[in-house]
């Protein structure tokens, strides 16, 4: 009796192990890998970086044009460095929010990329709300493109 008893205390055993593995394999198979994470997370934010750079740059025409600087240096050098910038901040958001994503479940990546939606929106809105109130300009601002340009630097903290 007692190797009969061995035989089944052990075939249980080994029947628990596979089932672990089991369970383990798919719970490592549930988690994000990084390829998967980056494109998420790209699918995610790309969309709302995209949209803002394009009304970032249209609102910073038309005040171009209101001041008279449209198709000018000044005006373009500030154009390209502020889409450069959203560019900037928009691969390290997207990096960012893969990193966090990676090695989670599928729920926690959803709470993830829920959050960092909002967090991408509201900085989006910030920077075309930037964007406009340069279309509010002071003539003395507006009389020397220098002026102009540091005036904006400052709106956009660079300076």
């Amino acid at each position: 009796m007692s190797t009969a008893a061995a035989v089944i205390t052990a075939g249980s055993a080994v029947h628990q192990y596979k089932k672990q593995k089991k369970a383990e394999k798919a719970y490592k198979n549930s988690l994000l890998t990084y390829d998967e994470a980056m494109d998420l997370a790209g699918q995610t934010l790309n969309p709302i970086y995209d949209k803002n750079v394009t009304q970032t740059l249209n609102a910073l025409d038309k005040g171009a044009i209101s001041r008279g600087f449209y198709g000018q240096a000044p005006a373009d050098a500030f154009k390209r460095s502020t889409a450069a910038q959203i560019r900037a901040d928009q691969s390290s958001a997207v990096a960012g929010l893969g990193a966090q994503m990676q090695g989670q479940s599928a729920a926690q990546a959803a709470q993830l990329q829920q959050l960092a939606l909002q967090q991408a929106q509201q900085a989006a809105n910030e920077r075309f709300q930037k964007a406009l109130l340069t279309k509010e300009y002071d003539d003395k601002i507006t009389s020397n493109p220098w002026d102009l340009l540091s005036y904006l630097g400052k709106q956009f903290g660079w300076f």
